[in-house]
């Protein structure tokens, strides 16, 4: 996945990712960012933007989960049903 950032000055260049240019023109960089956030068995699902965002929603998925699972506990003991 190559991603395109905006540089200024007559030699635009990107600090940190050198290595990674494939081409500029015209004061556009552009740069080839790998999966490295992502394991290898879901390389071919996620990039590492898609990988963030279902972290999150699993995350927070299992903290609404384990939040339902206390207030019925709660609930239960304070007026069994």
């Amino acid at each position: 996945m190559a991603y395109q950032l905006q540089a200024r000055g007559p030699e635009p260049r990107v600090w940190g990712l050198e290595d990674n240019v494939l081409a500029t023109e015209g004061g556009v960089v552009y740069v080839e960012v790998g999966n490295d956030q992502v394991p290898d068995v879901y390389k071919d699902f996620f990039d590492n933007a898609d990988w963030t965002i279902h972290k999150f929603v699993v995350v927070g998925s299992w903290s609404f989960l384990i939040v339902a699972i206390v207030a019925h506990i709660l609930v239960w003991l304070w007026r069994p049903w």
